[in-house]
């Protein structure tokens, strides 16, 4: 019986400990909110091989495909010059004050990509946000605040 016990009390602690952070990972942008994306630089080029040169602009995506979006193809909702394009370094991103578009309010997801002098890299996964709020604005490694 104790077994029984263990394994029921050890499988509902799982259960919470995985639905917490799913939970928590969804963060809402808008009103009283900094509005930003903090990321972190990548470190290799689409190839695997080191970055050797420094970023020079990132891109956001808004609500890509599953499967992040088709460089070349898709057309960010906005790009901006990278603060400190040192592979691995953390830059911290506009949201709000980037979009040009008006963003409805409900459930969206952002992709990232950055460029460098040989070109745009692979983007991020999508990551889900929810956005609240009217008119323009938008409002792992990418944190929503």
């Amino acid at each position: 019986m104790r077994l029984v016990t263990f394994l029921l009390v050890t499988l509902a602690g799982l259960l919470v400990t995985l639905a917490g952070p799913a939970a928590a990972q969804t963060p809402t942008i808008g009103p009283g909110t900094p509005c930003t994306i903090t990321a972190v630089n990548p470190t290799t080029n689409r190839d695997g091989t080191a970055l050797t040169v420094p970023l020079v602009k990132m891109s956001f995506y808004l609500d890509p495909p599953a499967g992040g979006p088709v460089i070349g193809t898709a057309v960010p909702a906005f790009a901006l010059p990278v603060p400190n394009g040192a592979p691995g370094a953390s830059n911290t991103y506009p949201l709000c004050g980037s979009v040009t578009t008006p963003i409805s309010s409900g459930n969206h997801t952002g992709s990232l990509t950055w460029t460098d002098a040989g070109g745009e890299g692979l983007a991020t996964a999508p990551s889900p946000f929810v956005f609240i709020g009217i008119g323009p604005g938008l409002g792992s490694g990418v944190t929503y605040r």
